[in-house]
């Protein structure tokens, strides 16, 4: 008798890039006749390709609902690595599009980290002459974490603390690389800043720069704020950029949250409040999808990002 694996090997052979896209399609528009729509195929063709996507898995992927359809737990935990998939097809295409001579990493990537690490981190490479071609993506770490789940990007350098969880942390491989601290600038003739210290309350007199909602620095002003008792300040200015919350601070009323490197970088424009209670620090980390094998080209670039981290150590 022939085992269930070995059975069900040919018809894994025999789908197509088509079927894989069926699945995504019928997640993103919760109907199988919009997802064949999407497609450019019939709805009796989509029904067939699903028949043959369950027989290659061996499980109902796709259940019917007074609506439309949604995906069985069988059908979200396949599409998980089949978003892999379909992300790095689009990727190698891309790249021999592109005719490139060198390795294409898609790194997610903090915006406080391009700050400091980023530059750093390329030289060595560059001196090593091991450089790939880098494409950068930026976003809350929560919005990069689902890059990666969807397999488009290779690995994520962000910042985690040890009061949240991403909600797809069981995919997740983490490595922590070094710690991270903010710090409270404002303009040098700022009245804050001839205070010998300063609390939570005297800053909730002034207007603030703030990164987005779901960022790891917004979660820790808010953190910060609760511990002392009060409601978190509200952003007069919303920006997903340190850089924009630096110049806004050096020449405005503001007050902005950036990492201590950029403080010190800017000691001539900006001066750091003396707060009684200092924001905890956070860890950066480097993160890949648990359980697919890492590309070299992303290896090496783990292996610059581990090294500069070293020297900070040090």
């Amino acid at each position: 008798m022939t085992d269930d694996t070995t059975a069900l090997g040919p018809r894994l052979e025999r789908l197509k890039l088509r079927h894989l896209q069926l699945l995504d399609q019928v997640m993103q528009c919760g109907s199988l006749s919009a997802a064949a729509q999407q497609l450019g195929i019939s709805q009796p063709a989509a029904t067939k390709m699903l028949h043959e996507l369950e027989a290659a898995f061996g499980h109902s992927l796709v259940t019917r609902t007074p609506r439309g359809a949604r995906l069985t737990p069988a059908g979200e935990h396949a599409l998980e690595r089949i978003r892999i998939a379909l992300g790095s097809l689009s990727t190698a295409r891309a790249t021999m599009g592109e005719a490139q001579d060198r390795p294409l990493v898609r790194l997610g990537l903090l915006p406080l980290v391009g700050i400091g690490a980023l530059g750093p981190v390329v030289k060595a490479l560059q001196r090593q002459g091991d450089m790939p071609r880098l494409i950068l993506r930026t976003d809350t770490i929560q919005g990069l974490l689902d890059l990666l789940v969807r397999g488009e990007v290779d690995a994520v350098v962000g910042g985690l603390d040890g009061e949240w969880v991403p909600k797809n942390m069981h995919q997740l491989d983490v490595v922590t690389l070094w710690q991270l601290s903010l710090a409270v600038v404002a303009a040098k003739d700022h009245p804050l800043t001839r205070c010998p210290s300063v609390s939570w309350a005297q800053t909730l007199d002034h207007d603030w720069v703030l990164m987005p909602h779901g960022s790891s620095s917004r979660r820790t002003v808010e953190r910060s704020f609760l511990a002392a008792g009060l409601a978190p300040p509200p952003a007069c200015i919303e920006t997903a950029s340190f850089h924009i919350g630096l110049d806004l601070a050096a020449n405005t009323r503001l007050l902005a949250v950036v990492p201590n490197e950029a403080y010190e970088k800017n000691r001539s424009r900006v001066s750091r409040l003396p707060m009684i209670d200092p924001f905890p620090a956070s860890h950066i980390v480097w993160v890949t999808l648990r359980g697919v094998p890492t590309l070299p080209a992303v290896k090496t670039l783990a292996n610059a990002f581990a090294a500069y981290a070293g020297q900070l150590a040090t």
